[in-house]
């Protein structure tokens, strides 16, 4: 009887063979998760020469892992090996993991720029400037007399206006005139001290003076010696003068 049937037959044993090949693939999946083992897959492509392979593996070892050191090494070897989908997408789980990091930020933001996705690559380079740049150069900055911190974050926020960035912009001015330049001024007497009379190029010098020679408390160190040379200057002008 089956034999006279046997379209019917191999109709249900293929049938049959679908229904259970997704469950052992999906097995398959669950065992390949292991961040170990596709990370020693990634270096047998590699050794093979297999780059789409290698980088596909070190990009699935670190989605599955919570190292921060996997998903650098993945993103590493996708860069360096110029597989910019598989970098793109282990740079972006790197910033997952530690999304203070700079190095997976410039490494997201070059990927994008390969990939043209000139939006994303954008976010990434603001992000950069914004957090690697104006902080610690406007601090430094911010004690030259008038200008101060301005020279930072005022090209940048031009920077905003000018690609479009409307509300970046106008949002950075803001906080450069209302946070940064009132802070600056209500610091800077506190640090330094109004007593002192020390003309601000003094301050200047005396602070990144300091900083060289006794390190971050150089950074008042530096205008205190300043400080107290000039008030012996001024009392060893005075005794020389009274003696005249």
């Amino acid at each position: 009887m089956l034999a006279r049937y046997p379209l019917v037959i191999a109709g249900l044993a293929l049938l049959a063979a679908c229904a259970v090949t997704p469950s052992a693939r999906n097995g398959a999946d669950t065992e390949n998760l292991d961040p170990e083992a596709l990370l020693a897959n990634g270096d047998a492509a590699l050794e093979r020469n297999e780059l789409p392979e290698a980088a596909l593996s070190y990009r699935r070892a670190a989605e599955a892992s919570d190292d921060e050191m996997v998903a650098e090494q993945a993103t590493r070897a996708a860069f360096d090996h110029s597989q910019m989908q598989e970098a793109a997408l282990a740079a972006e789980r790197w910033l997952v993991l530690n999304p203070t990091s700079e190095q997976a930020r410039r490494f997201a933001g070059v990927a994008a720029l390969e990939l043209h996705r000139l939006d994303a690559a954008e976010q990434h380079f603001a992000q950069l400037v914004v957090s690697a740049y104006i902080s610690p150069a406007a601090g430094f900055l911010s004690l030259l007399p008038a200008v101060g911190a301005a020279l930072i974050w005022l090209p940048v926020a031009i920077y905003f206006l000018a690609i479009g960035a409307v509300l970046q912009g106008v949002v950075l001015i803001a906080y450069g005139v209302l946070v940064i330049g009132l802070v600056d001024n209500i610091l800077r007497p506190i640090l330094v001290g109004k007593d002192t009379k020390l003309p601000d190029y003094v301050v200047l010098i005396s602070t990144l003076g300091g900083m060289a020679t006794f390190g971050i408390n150089g950074f008042v160190i530096g205008p205190v010696i300043a400080a107290m040379f000039m008030a012996a200057w001024a009392i060893f002008s005075v005794s020389r003068s009274a003696k005249t």
